[in-house]
């Protein structure tokens, strides 16, 4: 029986493979008009500690999909938002009003803060150039806040350094022009 199960994988692996090939390329990136590609963009990144906890964090990221690549996210207030690459810099640009959740543990004194907005890539430089495409993006941040001498967990102050997250996800479908 565990036998069977591992040729139905292996069988059903090698169909996904062949429908790639048989496809013509990718699925998820396709040419057009023979300049530009299209196809998904993820950008993530995590810090955590000290990091977490800065007034003006910098979040190291990883770009992959259309351009492959490594980067920064610089947390700052605005709706026009440059992400400083290897590949060059990627515009974001806030559209709408973003959705904000926040939420409070009081027998562990931990509170989370998430940002979800819908954006538009909006150009760059570098392989970036003339890159446009529908985006949105999600910031949380999660920490340990100290607690009052009756018990009271204390919000209004500056989170512990240890348990600090602090994360970053945009996902876009990404159009750029070819080199």
């Amino acid at each position: 029986m565990k036998l069977l199960k591992v040729k139905f994988g292996a069988l059903a692996a090698a169909g996904a493979a062949m429908a790639v090939l048989l496809s013509g390329g990718s699925a998820l990136a396709s040419p057009m008009h023979g300049r530009t590609t299209t196809g998904p963009e993820a950008v993530f990144g995590t810090v955590f500690g000290k990091a977490a906890n800065a007034r003006r964090p910098v979040i190291p990221v990883t770009l992959v999909g259309v351009v492959n690549t490594h980067g920064f996210v610089f947390v700052r207030p605005g709706r026009f938002h440059v992400i400083p690459t290897r590949a060059g810099r990627l515009n974001v640009l806030d559209i709408g009003r973003p959705q904000i959740f926040t939420t409070a543990n009081f027998k562990t004194c931990q509170a989370t803060f998430t940002l979800r907005q819908v954006a538009l890539i909006v150009g760059g430089s570098g392989a970036f150039r003339g890159a446009h495409g529908p985006a949105a993006y999600q910031l949380f941040h999660s920490a340990f806040f100290p607690r009052s001498r009756k018990g009271v967990c204390w919000f209004k102050t500056r989170p512990f350094n240890k348990g600090a997250v602090l994360s970053f996800l945009l996902t876009a479908v990404l159009t750029v022009r070819r080199m």
